[in-house]
């Protein structure tokens, strides 16, 4: 954290935005432009793209290259017993992408979930499931 005029500079994050319409989502249509201006009218450092069960790695490096902030990748979850945001680094996208289409390809309705052992097996490398 950095320190501006001997006091720390706060960061805005919002770690929970979505760009791809799913069914667990109300009908929208994303607009990049939209993002944009939301971004830059809040002053917003850092965002997390969290779709309901999908990550979109053309979509994601699109804004991420295009947006002027840190942008990560990541993913809202339908686990049991509510859904979790899933959010990674930049440095292992197609990974990343692979282990998503895992999540996707177990929910096909908005009532479908994965349980938290089947997060575990595909999210290996995760520092913190409990």
């Amino acid at each position: 954290m950095s320190q501006l005029n001997g006091e720390f500079a706060m960061k805005k994050f919002d770690l929970h935005v979505h760009t791809v319409p799913t069914i667990s989502d109300s009908q929208f249509d994303f607009d990049f432009g939209t993002l944009k201006e939301y971004v830059n009218s809040l002053h917003i450092d850092c965002i997390a793209i969290t779709n309901h069960n999908t990550f979109d790695l053309a979509q994601f490096c699109y804004i991420s290259e295009n947006l002027g902030i840190l942008v990560l990748p990541g993913i809202e979850i339908n686990l049991e017993g509510g859904h979790l945001l899933l959010i990674s680094n930049n440095d292992e996208l197609i990974d990343f992408n692979q282990k998503c289409d895992k999540v996707n390809a177990l929910i096909h309705t908005v009532d479908d979930y994965i349980t938290v052992s089947q997060l575990k097996q595909i999210f290996t490398k995760c520092q913190t499931i409990y």
